[in-house]
């Protein structure tokens, strides 16, 4: 008996917990709404309530819309299923990788110091009359605004956040095996998963079809879409997303939309734009120039990124992903108060290849609330996971871990040619995968990659991809003899196929 009241103690606390989340949502003013109105229609009687009301709810889509959003916090917010832990723990257990994090951020608090100190700028203020009257009139063409950007550097590259990487090791290892001339930059003692968990985990790929020939998957494509449910979605395309349906197939995995509301708050970031100048806005304006406008893929959507990337950094409903990242913001006071806030606004500060994020989107949303929207929920559900420290299972540190198992374990000679000429083949491959392969796969297949990703809700496909591609390369780069060339070997990733590549990888471990 005392074990049932146990069980029924923890059940409703997870519920009230539940509960608490949901209320506290956007989503729960609209649901209790339709709620009400669902309560008023005729088919809805007193006598059978809770029967005609729940069936009145799932004939105007409620049920669904309620199914989506506890599936959508249970997957961001784990921990609603578990007893309350400290937040601090809840946020990273690990008590030496929350002090890594903490150096960091010191790190790039400092950094950003003293690049207002260099550029001679404020933090923030209010713009005056005539740049916010530029900025209106050049919103559709931000690029072509006159702004000095070249004395701006980044925060921080991808190169600066491997080093960090590299540093961390566990305190609670009290020996762990000597570092040989053949160990990799990872030291930490992380158990990941192995190439055959992932075949069997990834079992899809080795039977996904041609996607966008196949006139069976459009008609289950509508289907699912008529569903609305995120779960459905998510199993779809897991088997190939045909082409044309992609863009709706990912907002319903995401569970966001584009209407009133959602316009409704992209147009008041904007005007935040106009009313303020930060520091950032320079930092991201230098990033698009560096990145998506040099690249002959992305160089078209310049001005759009700029609008979507400026709203970003001051949408405060960004900050909320700091209660499960292992992260926090930099805050700092208001002026003449004691108030702490964010800084940036959203609490996220961009390092060079950012706007890298957003780019392939580009090619899937013309309408800028829908691209800001995905956008933003791929963050808060994904790429923060790239460049924070952290213990996840796909967290940045991890997949570096995972991408040094596989080559030690599955490539062998290359990864002993490699480090005998004191070749790292995490250096050459870290800023593929912090970037999640934006621009450096074809735009199509790196829509192709981030089909599975959103698809097994899972980031561990980076490192196997990196992976696969020096087994590709690898001939040329045993010829490499230094860093510099085996880079050049693996400069351009055009040709480079990403499902045929993976599924090659997956029946050569079936057939082992």
């Amino acid at each position: 008996i005392r074990q049932s009241a146990s069980v029924l103690d923890y059940s409703v606390t997870m519920e009230t917990r539940l509960v608490d989340m949901l209320k506290s949502s956007p989503f729960y003013a609209d649901f209790l709404s339709g709620v009400q109105l669902a309560s008023c229609r005729p088919d809805v009687t007193w006598e059978d309530f809770p029967q005609s009301l729940r069936k009145a709810l799932k004939d105007l889509g409620l049920e669904t819309q309620l199914q989506n959003a506890i599936y959508h916090a249970l997957r961001k917010s784990p921990w609603l299923l578990t007893p309350s832990v400290p937040l601090l723990q809840r946020k990273e257990p690990l008590a030496y990788l929350r002090r890594a994090q903490s150096a960091w951020q010191r790190r790039l608090s400092k950094s950003l110091n003293n690049t207002c100190q260099d550029l001679d700028l404020q933090l923030s203020c209010r713009r005056s009359k005539a740049s916010k009257e530029a900025i209106m009139e050049h919103w559709e063409e931000l690029s072509t605004l006159d702004t000095d950007l070249e004395a701006v550097r980044p925060v921080f590259s991808p190169k600066d956040f491997l080093e960090v990487i590299s540093s961390i090791h566990s305190p609670n290892v009290k020996s762990l095996p000597t570092k040989s001339k053949y160990s990799g930059l990872t030291r930490v003692p992380f158990k990941v998963t192995t190439l055959q968990d992932m075949s069997v985990k990834y079992k899809e790929i080795l039977t996904l079809p041609e996607v966008g020939t196949n006139e069976r998957r459009n008609q289950l494509a509508e289907k699912v879409l008529l569903t609305a449910h995120s779960q459905i979605a998510r199993e779809f395309v897991k088997e190939g997303c045909p082409q044309s349906y992609r863009a709706k197939m990912w907002s319903l995995i995401l569970g966001v939309s584009s209407g009133p509301k959602e316009k409704q708050s992209y147009e008041n970031l904007k005007q935040s734009v106009l009313d303020y100048d930060i520091l950032m806005d320079q930092l991201i304006l230098k990033d698009i120039r560096l990145t998506a406008s040099n690249d002959d893929q992305y160089f078209v959507f310049e001005d759009v990124l700029c609008q979507v990337l400026l709203c970003f950094l001051r949408d405060t409903s960004v900050l909320a992903h700091f209660s499960y990242s292992c992260a926090s913001p930099v805050t700092g006071l208001l002026q003449n108060t004691d108030t702490p806030v964010a800084y940036p606004p959203c609490g996220v500060i961009p390092f060079h290849g950012f706007s890298m994020y957003a780019s392939p989107l580009c090619f899937l949303y013309s309408d800028p609330v829908q691209l800001y929207t995905v956008f933003r929920e791929m963050y808060v559900s994904y790429w923060y996971k790239l460049h924070s420290l952290s213990s996840k299972p796909d967290g940045i540190l991890c997949l570096c871990v995972l991408f040094e198992s596989l080559m030690q374990n599955h490539e062998v000679k290359l990864w002993e040619g490699l480090q005998a000429r004191t070749i790292q083949p995490l250096r050459l491959v870290f800023k593929w995968m912090i970037r999640g392969f934006s621009g450096h796969l074809s735009v199509d297949q790196v829509l192709l990659l981030w089909d599975m990703i959103l698809a097994y809700d899972n980031m561990t496909l980076l490192p196997l991809l990196a992976a696969s591609i020096l087994s590709l390369r690898r001939d040329n780069l045993l010829l490499a003899p230094d860093q510099q060339t085996a880079e050049a070997v693996l400069a351009d990733l055009s040709s480079i196929k990403v499902m045929p590549l993976l599924n090659l990888v997956f029946k050569k471990i079936k057939s082992d």
